[in-house]
């Protein structure tokens, strides 16, 4: 990934653009020496999202196992749980 200033990329947007689109680039943009921006392609973007929803779909199935509880061989579903359904 390429570090540029919001400065240069304000200059150059257009040519950016070409490079993050047509060259699978990514571009890192700061400003006052922090990253500000990261510009990505559509298709990176595309796999950010479904990375996003993967993620989620882990996070709720992991939310929805620290509801559940062993006692002995039986596994009791809380109270919490049995409301939401």
């Amino acid at each position: 990934m390429e570090l540029i200033t919001a400065t240069e990329a304000r200059k150059n947007f257009n040519e950016l653009i070409n490079r993050v689109h047509y060259g699978d680039e990514r571009i890192v943009i700061s400003r006052h020496n922090q990253e500000a921006a990261v510009l990505i392609s559509p298709k990176d973007y595309s796999r950010l999202q479904q990375f996003e929803r993967e993620s989620k779909s882990s996070y709720d199935f992991f939310d929805l196992v620290g509801k559940l509880e062993w006692q002995g061989d039986i596994l009791k579903v809380q109270q919490e749980l049995r409301d939401e359904w």
